[in-house]
């Protein structure tokens, strides 16, 4: 069987589930304006979400380990599936909370079993072009999110979800029938702070750092923005930036995991921390909206 076909049932499922994170992120909000609750609680229920994904990522990775990454990914999409499934159906503010969690769990199967396999799959000297394919995934999906979900919601409500969990269980069946497993891993029970080592540090750290930039920049660049006198961004500008910065992790993918394999990931990585940190302190000073669009592709 084609390894080709290997690796774009790992796309395709990494991008579903990320595609179902920029759908349900966006429609959470509106349903739960709908059963009159607050920004508060929206962003609540996100939290859980990603709660979910942060403690269930260490006993799934063991779980990789133990029952091999095939298993785990068809397993967690079909989780994944369901969860979202769900929100079609619920009324109950504190149901949101459930499956949400739930979601998270799912969503850590597929993150830990498809990055697992990634690295698996993948030859010393095409590890990071693979890896760049499957960021470049996950940026596509993101991106689609928002914009398939509220299409889908003017035509019926329940579309959207409907639509994500039979894509969801598609990618399952796609995974199941196309991907061979690696395997398991020799596994036995380890304390959690037992699986790092210093080498681990930097790259975990420069991972930890980069989901706290991500997350700070889109729950709170909005608001810094409108708050700064004279930018006089609108919402259409708003979402430009915040697309523009889309629209840079997708484009930047595929030519950073060539340089990685070139030049290798250490000098890779200090390089770009160095242009993060660079275009992040630009920011501070920028007196243009239109500004923040190229910043914010470069970020």
């Amino acid at each position: 069987m084609p390894q080709r076909k290997e690796f774009w049932a790992i796309y395709l499922s990494v991008a579903i589930s990320y595609l179902g994170v920029g759908l349900v992120a966006t429609l959470i909000a509106i349903v739960l304006s709908e059963h009159g609750e607050n920004s508060f609680m929206v962003g609540l229920t996100g939290t859980a979400m990603f709660a979910a994904f942060t403690v269930a990522s260490f006993p799934i990775g063991a779980a990789t380990d133990r029952f091999g990454p095939k298993r785990i990914l068809v397993a967690g999409l079909g989780v994944y599936g369901i969860s979202i499934l769900l929100f079609a159906f619920i009324n109950v503010t504190w149901l949101f909370f459930v499956v949400r969690a739930i979601e998270g769990l799912g969503g850590a199967a597929i993150s830990v079993s498809t990055e697992t396999m990634v690295n698996k799959l993948s030859g010393p000297d095409e590890r990071a072009r693979r890896m760049s394919h499957y960021a470049l995934s996950v940026g596509i999906g993101w991106a689609l999110g928002p914009l398939a979900g509220t299409l889908l919601y003017r035509l019926q409500p329940e579309l959207p979800f409907i639509a994500c969990c039979a894509l969801s269980l598609l990618a399952a069946i796609c995974a199941a029938g196309f991907v061979r497993d690696p395997g398991s891993n020799s596994h036995h029970v380890e304390h959690v702070l037992s699986v790092f080592s210093r080498n681990l540090v930097v790259p975990i750290s420069a991972g930890a750092l980069y989901g706290f930039l991500m997350s700070s920049l889109v729950t709170l660049f909005p608001l810094y923005l409108r708050l700064q006198p004279g930018l006089n961004v609108t919402e259409v500008a708003m979402g430009a930036i915040i697309t523009a910065v889309i629209a840079g992790t997708i484009v930047s993918q595929v030519p950073i995991g060539h340089a990685a394999d070139r030049f290798g990931k250490r000098l890779t990585l200090g390089v770009a921390t160095a242009l993060l940190s660079g275009v992040f302190a630009l920011m501070a000073f920028h007196s243009d909206w239109r500004i923040f669009i190229v910043t914010g592709a470069m970020v």
